[in-house]
C-alpha cells in the first residue's frame, strides 16, 4: 500500500514539474519574441526618428560629382591673359521631377593687380545665381547686369560694369569651361564676344593655397 502511495505522488509531482516547465517555457517565449531585450516589444527597422517609419532609397541625398568650390576665371577680349577671378561655390541637385539637375552659383570676386594674373583677397558682394539648369553638362548662366569694382579689374584697374552670360560646360567631375557673351557697357561700350572661361576645382580657398597659374580658356584645362 505504501508503494502505491509514493509512486501516486511521485507521477504527480512529475506531471506538475512537466507542466510548470511548459507554461514556463511558453512565457519566457512570448517575453523574448518582441527585440531582444525581454519586453516583449519589437523596436522595428524604422528610420531612425523614433517614428517607426522607413525613410526609404528615396530619402537618400544624391551629391553630383562637380559640386564644390573653384577657381573661376573669366578672360574677356578686352584684355587677353588678364582674366577677372572668382572663388565659384557650385551647388548641384536634383530637382523635384528626379531627373533634371540645377546648380547654385555663388561668386566672390578676388582682388586683381592692374597688369598682373595673380588672384588676392575676397573683395566686394558675392554674386548669387541659384537653380541654373544642367543639361547634358551644359549650361547658361545668365548674369544679368555686373559691377566689376576696381580692385578686381586687372585690366585698367577702375570699375566697368557688364551685361552677360556664361555658356559652359562641365568637363569631367574637377573642371568647366566655355564662352563668355555680352556687352560692356562702362565706362564704355564694347561687345564681348570672344571672351572666354574656365574654372578647375581648389580643396583650400584660402588665399594663400590658389595656384599662381590656372586655366582661363577651354584649351588651357589639363
Amino acid at each position: 500500500m505504501r508503494n502505491s502511495i509514493w509512486v501516486c505522488v511521485s507521477m504527480l509531482a512529475l506531471v506538475a514539474c512537466a507542466d510548470k516547465t511548459v507554461v514556463g517555457g511558453l512565457d519566457a517565449g512570448m517575453e523574448s519574441s518582441g527585440d531582444g531585450d525581454g519586453d516583449g516589444e519589437s523596436t522595428g527597422d524604422g528610420d531612425g526618428d523614433g517614428d517607426g517609419e522607413s525613410a526609404g532609397d528615396g530619402d537618400v541625398p544624391v551629391e553630383h560629382p562637380n559640386t564644390g568650390a573653384y577657381l573661376l576665371a573669366v578672360e574677356t577680349n578686352l584684355g587677353p591673359d588678364l582674366p577677372l577671378v572668382f572663388i565659384a561655390t557650385i551647388t548641384l541637385e536634383l530637382a523635384d521631377d528626379g531627373v533634371t539637375w540645377l546648380a547654385d552659383f555663388h561668386l566672390q570676386p578676388l582682388s586683381m593687380n592692374q597688369g598682373e594674373s595673380d588672384p588676392g583677397e575676397p573683395v566686394g558682394p558675392a554674386l548669387e545665381y541659384l537653380d541654373v539648369v544642367i543639361v547634358d553638362d551644359g549650361f547658361k548662366l545668365d548674369m544679368g547686369e555686373v559691377d566689376v569694382m576696381a580692385a578686381a579689374n586687372p585690366i585698367t584697374g577702375s570699375d566697368l560694369t557688364m551685361i552677360g552670360a556664361l555658356l559652359g560646360q562641365f568637363v569631367g567631375s574637377d573642371a568647366l569651361c566655355g564662352d563668355l557673351e555680352g556687352m560692356l557697357v562702362s565706362p564704355l561700350e564694347a561687345d564681348l564676344a570672344g571672351s572666354n572661361f574656365a574654372a578647375i576645382k581648389v580643396a583650400d580657398i584660402s588665399p594663400e593655397a590658389l595656384p599662381v597659374s590656372f586655366p582661363y580658356r577651354c584649351d588651357m584645362l589639363p
